[in-house]
């Protein structure tokens, strides 16, 4: 007949959000998702708990054949449960029974963002390709059609609701301009001046003001092919088991071997400053990223990352428990735990992480700045060819202009010399 267990021993270390210390003189009062579900289960079996915190803070690893850690102390009966999540493995099973999961947990990627950099031709930017060349277009219809209607064409039926007084003339020789040419003129003039350029301007503020952002790495395959951003993980992560047959994972995982790291040197503020700048990628369990993002938010005001929704190797979160435990408490305590995680217990909790998260990922620079010379570039380069092109017409009329005087000047002087050599 097996027992009825009434006193658990429980074993624990910090692991923000799942595991948290609260107050580090106070072993039995964690803080966190596994200490908040554990308490709720046991207060349903009548369960007396005793809290031991590991004093390294460390699951534990094979040395010396024997374990160390959390798992040391299940693998000698010091304590009956281990409290935070265990990752499903060959190695874990030996020492530990797995619970039901608790919840998913899938890796992801967290890297700086690049700033798109305005350049010499943000002027021309700020309208498509297509606007501008139906611009260049009504401008040559427009200059053609002006060219049309202003002739030495006198219409009584254009000008009967026009007096054509001195306002109306443009030339010494008393040229009328006709009606639709001056409706031409005004329609041009409130579009362009009030309407296109008023648009104008508020599209090139907008360009200053709301500054384009891409992510530095939002996928694997921008993980292998920037070879100038240092991937960076934890030792926990193992790849190199899942990614045999996809040759893209296993290029990746090359590439993170080679920095594997503690979560304390992955999750310190130096490696939250180079990831930042761009220059690094964490890879990590998207809820671990998120608490650590909420807190780092508390503490600087200010952050500017970008989380990637592209997860991949989605793994369950389960408790260890003690393999002599009877079958009964087993079957019971999976029994409790399959109820709190039915009513959502881990949405719920994690809704407020999710939104610290956010202010971190959704930050963007809206401060107005100053016109700079780069900026107007374009500008420059639109008076540059006007004034080339006025230029060169200017020259041209010129020319037309001088050849135009000496065609009658040689015809004169031919008629007087046929005069003379008459008489």
């Amino acid at each position: 007949m097996e027992e009825d267990i009434t006193n658990i021993k429980i074993v624990y270390a910090e692991l923000p959000p799942f595991v948290e210390i609260i107050n580090a003189n106070d072993v039995s009062n964690p803080g966190g998702i596994m200490p908040a579900i554990f308490m709720s289960i046991a207060q349903w079996m009548n369960l007396n708990i005793t809290w031991i915190r590991e004093p390294e803070d460390k699951y534990g690893t094979w040395e010396n054949d024997t374990w160390t850690g959390m798992c040391g102390m299940l693998f000698r009966e010091e304590v009956d449960i281990i409290l935070n999540p265990l990752l499903p493995s060959a190695e874990y099973a030996q020492v530990a029974d797995y619970t039901d999961p608790v919840i998913f947990e899938a890796f992801t990627f967290l890297s700086g963002k690049k700033k798109q950099d305005g350049g010499l031709f943000l002027y021309f930017s700020v309208l498509e390709p297509s606007v501008w060349a139906s611009m260049g277009v009504s401008l040559i219809v427009i200059s053609i059609t002006s060219a049309l209607l202003f002739q030495e064409i006198y219409n009584k039926r254009w000008n009967k609701w026009i007096t054509p007084n001195e306002k109306w003339m443009l030339r010494t020789e008393k040229s009328c301009l006709s009606f639709l040419l001056l409706t031409l003129i005004t329609v041009w003039i409130i579009g362009v001046s009030f309407l296109v350029m008023t648009v104008f301007q508020s599209l090139l503020v907008s360009k200053l003001t709301i500054i384009k952002t891409q992510p530095v790495v939002d996928s694997m395959q921008d993980l292998v092919s920037k070879t100038k951003v240092k991937g960076l993980a934890p030792v926990e992560v193992e790849m190199h088991e899942s990614s045999q047959s996809i040759p893209l994972y296993e290029e990746a995982w090359r590439k993170l071997e080679k920095t594997l790291s503690t979560s304390d040197e992955v999750l310190s503020e130096v490696s939250f400053k180079e990831v930042e700048k761009g220059i690094t990628c964490i890879v990590h369990g998207h809820l671990i990223l998120r608490s650590v993002l909420e807190e780092y938010f508390r503490e600087n005001g200010r952050c500017d990352f970008h989380l990637s929704e592209n997860y991949f190797f989605p793994f369950p979160l389960l408790m260890g428990l003690r393999k002599t435990l009877p079958r009964r408490f087993y079957r019971k305590f999976n029994n409790g735990l399959a109820r709190l995680v039915a009513s959502d217990i881990t949405g719920k909790w994690f809704k407020p992480i999710f939104k610290g998260a956010k202010l971190c990922t959704s930050y963007s620079e809206n401060m107005l700045k100053p016109l700079e010379l780069k900026n107007i570039f374009g500008v420059l380069v639109i008076w540059g060819a006007g004034t080339s092109l006025s230029v060169c017409c200017f020259v041209f009329e010129i020319y037309r202009f001088r050849r135009h005087l000496k065609k009658p000047r040689a015809k004169n002087i031919g008629t007087r010399r046929d005069h003379l050599n008459w008489k």
